[in-house]
């Protein structure tokens, strides 16, 4: 009985006297990547999360893209609740009604 030979696929060699294909050319910076990438800088939180920055620089670019319009308005809101957690937890202010109250309680006691 004879062993039946398996052919073995022989992978091309470079051909040195080829033309090279071109690599595309990167897109420029769209609007939202560079508003992104302006306002990461001013995050200190963004150093301390690079993946978190890494994603909202990924839907700026979504957003830059025409062609994905129908994705624009969940990548918005999903852009917005990264960027709200590279800032952080907001202090929250007293109401205008406290304050103007405690203004008013603070001249009645000077007079």
């Amino acid at each position: 009985m004879k062993a039946a030979q398996k052919s073995k696929s022989v992978a091309p060699v470079d051909n040195p006297s080829a033309p090279a294909t071109a690599s595309p050319e990167p897109k420029p910076l769209g609007d939202n990547k560079i508003a992104v990438i302006e306002e990461l800088e001013l995050l200190p939180k963004a150093s301390e999360r690079p993946s978190i920055a890494m994603q909202a620089r990924t839907l700026a670019r979504i957003l830059d893209d025409p062609d994905l319009q129908p994705m624009h308005a969940t990548t918005s809101r999903q852009l917005q609740a990264l960027l709200a957690a590279l800032v952080g937890p907001q202090k929250k202010s007293r109401g205008r009604l406290a304050a103007v109250q405690t203004m008013h309680m603070h001249n009645r006691k000077a007079q």
